[in-house]
Parts: structure tokens; C-alpha cells; sequence
């Protein structure tokens, strides 16, 4: 109970310690005693009387006059003689105890307040009276009906006993109590969102930020305490923008709302979004800009958090005093209190008989207009009377806002001997109104402006947001102001949501953070990360929830696509054929000395046979490798230190084998090796190169023999030639002499096998001359140029057929035929060929079709040659271009059989190729393709 400092009116025979008068104590040793001992007070309180008549010459009794002016005091005051009895109560203290004085005076004081032997104030008064030194507290007192009053006391020794001085300081504390909890909800609203605060006084160009606004700029707030130190601290790409956007918003007048990066000590830089509110005076000049700013470097890489907390320093309250001045009926100050003294600019002795309105000099609040002293409204109404929002203009010109409670004193007969002003200062109550006005409007400022979503949800589930919060989910903060929270939640979410809030509502959490879904008003879902808190009235029952809500659907694609992208790349990874390994270079200067292995696949094991390498040096793996094969370790270092990716094939002599790597460089520093084993292609190729060697030595054999073959087919050809042809002409030429000279002796018979006989003979001749063709075609060198395939073509026909009857017979037809590149001799014998063919098999037919076409097809000419006459059985198409091959007999149709293996070798020779259709009776198509002259 002593603890408590509270007593509780009870009645006097109640056995019960009551809670106690609960005292907050502020002990001082009073500077100032001169009015508890005084002459005055103590010749006024020697005999305890609280209602003693003033005698006739009462006007002239300094002793009658303070009695007058403490009772009718706004202060309350109390006097206890030694034995701790009432001797006197004034009207303020009677109402301030809520008891008549007639039930305390003369009653001892632990009698009227039992309990009161355990409180503070108790052993403050003991104190006094034994120590005879004065001292001061604040009381919170509970009153029977329950509601509580705090009263500001002032205990001075008197020889009586002690003088208690109260002033009711309720609705001063109640202020206070308002104005500690408006600012406990904008510290944690800003706390909760992780919301830097700032206000810049534009007049003193002065900075002062929240911790977590100095937070943000990772400095100490000195260093951001001007405008000039806090653009210092931005990056230089963006310092003229911010400025320039800076001064536009306070020449214009409007809201300030950017970007930009600030420097951080170990040199990075921080993104921050800042926005701020203009304030004006009433001239409309800048004053002040508040606003908030916050970390946005993480929510624009897809990971985001942000924080804020904001403790704004404010000024306490001094205690309220009162101001007492004593005036006689001739309107003459006698006496003042310091309070007094201090509000009108005045001493006691400076203002001891002056007239009170030169002390007193009073206006109107709202008019500015004098006011009529509130001495002359006392002295003329002779009664005691109030007046509020006047202004006190002090001697120096200052201004206070004050209320006035003015008494008259009266003598014995009811005479008016002067009046007792009390002077209360309101400017404490201003300020702290005003104080609670600003904190409100920044709290509002801060709440409705945040670019991140804030709501505040009461405990019967209202939610009242914030309208980045209304546009998150499609709709005004009106519309949704009012509405529940799990109206606006994801069903399947909901019941996750309440276990949050109730674990907060049962204390086990003081603030939780979880994900959660939300139902647009399109009816799409919206993912969110929440951040709540519980907010508690003095008593500790729960007031409401503060939220801040960040849409992080994109930031869960891109996690999403980043797990999905990582899960392929580890598969691929994993599963690779080729060896990878991720390293960060070590140097010893510029030198490349070692590197460590950060990270391989499984390939890299099994293609080079090490083990257990992460996190290992690669001189430990493999010890002496970077004498063994400086190279590889100038390529790492080098691809490590410039960027630039190099490809390469080395032997690593300290593994004995060959690799073929690709480098490249992640980050600086660091490179990855992406490598195969070559060894075996390496010996591959060595025995290759051998094989190639002695491949090369037998090509140079062989054709030194091919050129041998060719010299002894050059030599047959020649015997050929001269050596068959000889007999040939000497059959032939005596055959014709005997015909010629006996052939009229002759029989038919002889005749007709003599016939036969240079019939042969010719027709070896041909055959004789043909396989000679055949065989030059392969040594004959080819004379390319631009040959017009149709005039060819029609040419060749033309000469071909030498009798106007033939002419008549054939219907020959020559389609558009593109140009072709070749040796124009050897392409006319591809069409003398074909076409002496088909006016050959079609020989038989009196109404004969030969028809020429081409087509391009695949970057290929097709020429064709199409007849209607003997045609063949495609059965044995494959012999029509083997030499001396034939499907029809000399006796159908006369030829050497070696006609189209010219025209399959010449086309060949062309890089072309040949092949034929036919059907028996229907005809044959020949056709030869060639390559598509370039244009």
C-alpha cells in the first residue's frame, strides 16, 4: 500500500487500508518560503478559526487582508498544527476534498484519511514538520464515486504546523495522458510501417529526423542537420533533380514527392522514397515541411521489407501556478506572489502601491481591444467573479493567455476593504493543445499519405485504411472504411488471420508478421505481407490493431520464377556432361597465387577424379600445380581480373591430362571453368596426324601409278586407234574392191554377205570411236561459260534431222529453259545424245512427240527430255548408263550402247546427276539436273 501513493475517501471507521493517495514525488526544498513565514500568515493562523470576523479597521490589517486572500484563493490551502489537526481550510481546499471543512477541522488528519500512515504524502508532511524544510509533489488522489484528481502540493512549515498548498492539476494531467497517447500510437504506427519521419524548418534551415529517418540516411543526425549536409549526402546524379524538385515544391506550394539514393557509410547507396507537406503562416510564407521517407532498395529487387520508427522529443509541461495579487479598495497593489511576479514582469516592491492597471494591463483575445480591469468588475459587483480568454501583457510586452478569478475583502459590517486576484496561466494548456493539435495532424499526415498500405482495425474487426491500402484492393478508403476485416480477407485465410490477432488480444504476441491473402474488388486474389501491432489504452485493454500492408504478388512470381529458374539451372547443372567448377582467384599482388573451389557439379569429380574440392584451396587438392602449369593459373587469374572469356586446350601436367576450357567471369574475382577431358581426342588426333602422314605418302604413291596407268591408257588408246582401225579399213576397202570388181559374178548370197561384212565394220568403227570419247572425258579439262540451254538444245535438233519428212513427222516442243554454266562441248554432246535417242526410239511412230522442260527445284535446274516412243521396262533402268548396255536390239534400233554413259559421265563432271522414267510402249523422260548458276 505504501507503494500505491493513492488513499481512497473512505469512512472514518473502516478498518480497510484503502489504495492511498498514489504520490508521484517530485521533492524540492522550497526556494521561495516567504509566505509561510511571513509575519502575516503566521499572526492570521494562531487561533484556528475558518470563518474568524474581520474587525472594524480590517481594511488597515495587513493580518485580515492575507486571511482574506486565502479564502478566496483558487489554490486550495490546508493547515495542519503539529499534532497533525485541521486548523484551517480554505474554499478551494473544502472543494478540492469534496468533504465540508466542518467535518475536518479541529479532527486529526490520520483520523479523516485512515491509511493515509502507508502513502508518500504522509511521510512528505512528517518530514516537513520534523525537518522544518518545505518540498513539493504530485498527488493522484481517488475519490469515493471512484474517479480519480491529481493535485500539484506545496508543503511549507508554518509555526503551527505545516501549510499544504493544492492546486487541481486533473485536467492538466488528463492533457498529458491524451497527448502520451496520441504520441505512443504515432510511435508505433510509425514503428509498425518502419516509416522514417522528418521536418525541415524552412526559416532556420534546420533538419531534425526520427531515429529511423537517421537510420535510413546510415548517419548521425548532426551530419543531417541542414539542408546543405543532408544534399550533400545524395548521389551526385540525382543531387540538382531532388533539389530542384525541393525548391519547386516550396515555391508552388505543393506536396513534395521523389526519389532518390543516399550514400551509406561503407560506401553503397540506399534508395529512399521521400514525401512531405507543406506549412505556411498566416501570410502565407513557408514555416516548416513534414514527411516521411522509406528504404525502397529491397522492394525494387524483388526480397522487400521496410521499417520505421519515429520518436519525436517533445517538451514537458511545466506544472501550472497561479499568480495571487492583493489590491486594496483604492484599486493600490499590496502584495504579490512570485507567480504573480513572473507573469506581470513586476516585483512585489516595483509594484507595491502602484494603481493595478498600470500592473494589470489586460486585453481581449479575440478583439485585441482593452479589457475592464477585473478589479474594477469586483470592486463595482462586490462579489466574487471569473473571466476567461483575456490576454496578460507583461511589462516586457510579452503576452499570456490568462483566466482570472477575482474576490472582494470584505470588513466587518460587509464593507469592500479590496480585492484578492487570482491569475491562472493558460499558456501550459495552449501549448499542450496545440502540441496535441500538430501530433494528431502529423499522425494524420503520416497514416493517410504513406505510400505503403496502413490500416488501423478495432477490436469488433472495423477497419479504418489508408488509401494506399483502399487502391491495393480496387477500392476508395471510403468505401471500405467501416467494413470487417475478414469481409475483405481470403476465406481460406481468415481463420490463420484470427489466431494472429487473438494470440496479440491473450499477450503471448506483442506483433506479428505473416503473409496473407485478400480479395480484390475485381475478385482476383492479392497477396500481401502484414505487419501488425496491438495498441493498449492506459488500463492495458486492447484498442486497436495497426497494420501495415504490402502487396508482394510480383515479388512472389519472381520468387516463383526464381525457384523454378534455379531448379532448372540445378538440374542442368547437376546433370551436365561437361565439368564446371565456380572459383574465387586469389592473388598474391597482381599475381594469380591459388583459388578456391566454390562450387562443382558431378561431372567434374568423375572427369578429373578429385574429391570433397568446395571450399578447398586448389594447392591443397592439388598440391604444386601452379608450378607445374603456370599457364592455366595466368588464364584463371586473367579472365578473373579483366572480365574477358578466353577458350583454350591445355595439358595439365599435374593431372596428366588434356582439357579443352571455356572461362568466364561471374563477378571480379571470380571465374567459372566449363571443360571436358580431351585426352583421348588428343591421342586421337596424334595418331590421325600419323595416319594422315602415311595416308599422304600412299595418295603420292598411287598417283604417281594413276599417272603410270594413265601414260600406258594414253599408249592403248593411241593402239587403239591406229593399230585396230588399220585391219578395219583393209576388211572394209577389199570388201568394197570385190564387190566393186566381181560383184556382177557374185551371187545374192555372196553379195549380201559382203554387205554385211562392211556393215560390221562401220558399225566397229563407231563403237571404236565412241569407247575413245568415253575415255578422254575423264582427262579432258572442262571450259566453263554461260551456255543458253534452249537455242542449244533447239539447235542440236535441228541438226540432228536432215529430211523435211522427218521435220514433218516429229512434233518437237522446246519449253522456257533456263541457262546453265558448263563446258558448251560437252553439253552439247548431252543433248545430241539425248535427243538423237528420242527421235531414235521414237522413229516408229508417225505422229512422234519429243518435248523439252526444265524446273528448278532446291536450288537445282531439272532438264528433261520426254518422247512417246519405245519407252523401256523400269526394271532394268539401273544398265541404260552402263557402257555397251542396251534394252533393244541392232536389228529395233541401231547404236554402240555407249551414248548415255557419256551423258551420265559428263553430267557428273558438272557436279549434276542423271536419271530416266519410261513405261514399254509409252515412252522414256531422261533428266539431268545441275546446280543453279550463281546470280
Amino acid at each position: 500500500m505504501k507503494k500505491q501513493g493513492r488513499i481512497a475517501a473512505t469512512k472514518p471507521d473502516s478498518k480497510a487500508v484503502p489504495s492511498g493517495l498514489r504520490s508521484r514525488a517530485k521533492e524540492a526544498r522550497a526556494n521561495d518560503t516567504s509566505f509561510a513565514q511571513g509575519a502575516a500568515p503566521e499572526r492570521a493562523l494562531k487561533k484556528s478559526s475558518a470563518a474568524r470576523p474581520l474587525p472594524r479597521n480590517a481594511a488597515h490589517d495587513p493580518e485580515l487582508r492575507v486571511r482574506s486572500a486565502m479564502d478566496h484563493m483558487l489554490e486550495g490551502c490546508q493547515l495542519l498544527d503539529h499534532d497533525w489537526r485541521y486548523l484551517y481550510i480554505n474554499a478551494a481546499a473544502e472543494a478540492q476534498n469534496r468533504r465540508p471543512s466542518s467535518e475536518l477541522l479541529g479532527r486529526r488528519y490520520v483520523e479523516m484519511w485512515p491509511g493515509i500512515e502507508a502513502t508518500e504524502v504522509f511521510a512528505l508532511i512528517g518530514r516537513v514538520l520534523r525537518d522544518r524544510v518545505a518540498s513539493q509533489m504530485e498527488n493522484e488522489f481517488a475519490f469515493p464515486d471512484g474517479t480519480l484528481g491529481w493535485f500539484d502540493l506545496r508543503i511549507e512549515p508554518v509555526p503551527e504546523g505545516v501549510l499544504i498548498l493544492s492546486v487541481d492539476i486533473t485536467t492538466r494531467k488528463h492533457a498529458e495522458i491524451a497527448l502520451r497517447r496520441t504520441h505512443e500510437q504515432l510511435h508505433e504506427a510509425q514503428r509498425a510501417a518502419h516509416v522514417g519521419t522528418w521536418e525541415w524548418d524552412t526559416v532556420n534551415n534546420a533538419i531534425v529526423g526520427s531515429d529511423e529517418f537517421v537510420r535510413l540516411f546510415d548517419c548521425t543526425p548532426a551530419e543531417i542537420a541542414s539542408l546543405k549536409l543532408w544534399s550533400a549526402r545524395i548521389h551526385p546524379d540525382e543531387r540538382e533533380r531532388v533539389e530542384q524538385e525541393l525548391a519547386d515544391a516550396v515555391e508552388r506550394g505543393r506536396p513534395y514527392d521523389t526519389d532518390y539514393r543516399v550514400r551509406l557509410r561503407d560506401g553503397g547507396w540506399r534508395t529512399l522514397s521521400a514525401r512531405g507537406a507543406l506549412f505556411t503562416d498566416e501570410r502565407g510564407k513557408p514555416t516548416r515541411m513534414v514527411g516521411t521517407c522509406i528504404d525502397v532498395t529491397e522492394r525494387r529487387k524483388n526480397e522487400a521489407r521496410l521499417g520505421a520508427s519515429e520518436a519525436r522529443s517533445r517538451a514537458t509541461l511545466e506544472s501550472i501556478g497561479e499568480g495571487v495579487i492583493s489590491i486594496d479598495a483604492a484599486g493600490k497593489v499590496e502584495m504579490m506572489n512570485s507567480m504573480a511576479e513572473k507573469l506581470t514582469g513586476w516585483t512585489q516592491d516595483e509594484a507595491r502601491d502602484r494603481p493595478h492597471g498600470e500592473v494589470l494591463r489586460v486585453v481581449r483575445e479575440d478583439t485585441r481591444a482593452h479589457a475592464e480591469s477585473p478589479v474594477s468588475q469586483v470592486l463595482r459587483a462586490g462579489e466574487v467573479v471569473g473571466f476567461a480568454s483575456l490576454i496578460l501583457v507583461a511589462r516586457d510586452g510579452r503576452e499570456h493567455p490568462v483566466a482570472f478569478s477575482g474576490a472582494p475583502i470584505r470588513e466587518v459590517g460587509g464593507r469592500i476593504a479590496g480585492v484578492v486576484l487570482v491569475i491562472r496561466d493558460e499558456s501550459r494548456d495552449r501549448l499542450i493543445q496545440e502540441t496535441l493539435r500538430r501530433s494528431e495532424e502529423r499522425f494524420r499526415l503520416v497514416f493517410e499519405n504513406a505510400s505503403l498500405g496502413r490500416s488501423i482495425t478495432y477490436p469488433n474487426g472495423d477497419v479504418h485504411p489508408n488509401r494506399a491500402f483502399g487502391e491495393m484492393l480496387g477500392y476508395t478508403a471510403e468505401e471500405i472504411t467501416g467494413v470487417r476485416w475478414d469481409d475483405l480477407t481470403h476465406p481460406d485465410d481468415v481463420a490463420a488471420t484470427r489466431r494472429q490477432l487473438d494470440a496479440m488480444l491473450a499477450g503471448t504476441l506483442s506483433s506479428a508478421r505473416f503473409e496473407k491473402r485478400y480479395i480484390h474488388r475485381n475478385g482476383r486474389t492479392v497477396w500481401t505481407e502484414v505487419n501488425t501491432t496491438l495498441q493498449r489504452d492506459p488500463q492495458g485493454l486492447p484498442a486497436f490493431f495497426i497494420s501495415s500492408v504490402e502487396d508482394i504478388g510480383e515479388r512472389r512470381r519472381t520468387l516463383t520464377a526464381l525457384q523454378e529458374s534455379e531448379r532448372k539451372y540445378r538440374s542442368l547443372f547437376e546433370r551436365m556432361l561437361n565439368g564446371f567448377a565456380y572459383c574465387k582467384m586469389l592473388y598474391d599482388g597482381d599475381v594469380a597465387a591459388d583459388f578456391t573451389y566454390l562450387d562443382v557439379n558431378d561431372a567434374f569429380s568423375s572427369l578429373t577424379g578429385l574429391k570433397d574440392v568446395v571450399g578447398r584451396r586448389v594447392s591443397e587438392v592439388i598440391p604444386g600445380i601452379r608450378e607445374s602449369d603456370p599457364e592455366l593459373f595466368a588464364i584463371y587469374g586473367r579472365v578473373a581480373r579483366t572480365g574477358v572469356p578466353e577458350t583454350v586446350e591445355i595439358l595439365v601436367e599435374a593431372l596428366s591430362m588434356w582439357f579443352s576450357i571455356s572461362v568466364y567471369c561471374p563477378q571480379p574475382e571470380h571465374f567459372v571453368a566449363v571443360f571436358d577431358v580431351i585426352t583421348e581426342r588428343k591421342r586421337v588426333e596424334s595418331e590421325l596426324r600419323t595416319l594422315n602422314a602415311e595416308l599422304e605418302q600412299r595418295v603420292h604413291d598411287r598417283t604417281e601409278q594413276l599417272e603410270a596407268s594413265n601414260h600406258e591408257l594414253e599408249a592403248f588408246s593411241y593402239s587403239v586407234s591406229h593399230d585396230l582401225r588399220a585391219p578395219l579399213r583393209a576388211i572394209d576397202g577389199f570388201t568394197r574392191i570385190l564387190v566393186d570388181e566381181v560383184g556382177p559374178r557374185l551371187g545374192d548370197e555372196e553379195q549380201r554377205i559382203c554387205g554385211i561384212i562392211r556393215e560390221n565394220t562401220g558399225r566397229m568403227g563407231r563403237l571404236i570411236d565412241d569407247l575413245l570419247a568415253f575415255s578422254r572425258l575423264s582427262r579432258a579439262e572442262l571450259q566453263p561459260s554461260r551456255i543458253e540451254m534452249r537455242v542449244m538444245a533447239d539447235s542440236v535438233f535441228r541438226e540432228l534431222l536432215v529430211t523435211p519428212e522427218e521435220l514433218a513427222r516429229i512434233d518437237f516442243r522446246v519449253g522456257e529453259l533456263p541457262a546453265a554454266v558448263g563446258d558448251p562441248s560437252l553439253m552439247r554432246q548431252v543433248w545430241s545424245n539425248l535427243l538423237s535417242n528420242a527421235i531414235k526410239f521414237s522413229s516408229k511412230r508417225e505422229g512422234a512427240v519429243i518435248e523439252v522442260t526444265a524446273a528448278q527445284v532446291d536450288g537445282e535446274t531439272v532438264y528433261s527430255v520426254r518422247d512417246n516412243g519405245a519407252g523401256f521396262d523400269m526394271r532394268y533402268a539401273d544398265k541404260l548408263f552402263g557402257v555397251f548396255q542396251r534394252l533393244h536390239s541392232t536389228k529395233e534400233f541401231e547404236g554402240t550402247g555407249v551414248g548415255l554413259a557419256l551423258v551420265q559421265r559428263i553430267v557428273r563432271r558438272h557436279g549434276g546427276r542423271v536419271w530416266a522414267h519410261g513405261e514399254v510402249g509409252s515412252g522414256a523422260t531422261f533428266s539431268f539436273a545441275l546446280q543453279q548458276p550463281e546470280a
